[in-house]
């Protein structure tokens, strides 16, 4: 199962999606760690340039978002250890700075997140929903004036 994240709406009503590449799910001295990678998917190539080659004419509606690596991660205490968390929902407390979206090169923190692991078919699968702040700005304060709700479903890896 290849896994993504889809944030609602985010490119002008239009979904981003991001393809997932590694995700693991870590329980390591009572800190659960989690982290998605998110590859990079574009190049210049995959911009539309003028005969010249020197005036970009268009590029993908996504291409800042994908043209260098993103990563989602989490880390917080927990006692308990991974497999005692499978099919239990997660709520993150939001007024804790536990997360980290980096992505188009700024860290973003994430909100309402919940976070479930389930066993299927012999997979783990995480699904992680939550909003980010409007990730078009690399500016704090004009990123928070807007949030965009994202769901997360791909396989991980469980580390103990």
């Amino acid at each position: 199962m290849k896994g993504k994240i889809v944030v609602k709406n985010l490119l002008v009503n239009e979904d981003l999606i991001l393809e997932v590449g590694k995700s693991v799910v870590e329980i390591t001295m009572d800190t659960l760690s989690i982290r998605v990678d998110f590859p990079e998917v574009y190049t210049t190539k995959d911009i539309t340039w003028d005969e010249t080659g020197n005036h970009m004419i268009s590029e993908p509606a996504d291409y800042i978002f994908k043209e260098t690596p993103a990563f989602l991660e989490l880390e917080m205490p927990i006692k308990k250890d991974v497999f005692t968390i499978l099919n239990q929902l997660i709520k993150l407390d939001p007024d804790e700075e536990l997360t980290n979206f980096y992505i188009a090169e700024n860290h973003h923190p994430t909100f309402d997140d919940e976070i479930l692991i389930t066993c299927q078919n012999l997979k783990y699968l995480l699904t992680w929903m939550g909003s980010v702040p409007d990730i078009h700005f690399g500016d704090f304060e004009q990123s928070m004036l807007k949030e965009f709700e994202f769901t997360l479903i791909t396989e991980t890896d469980l580390i103990e």
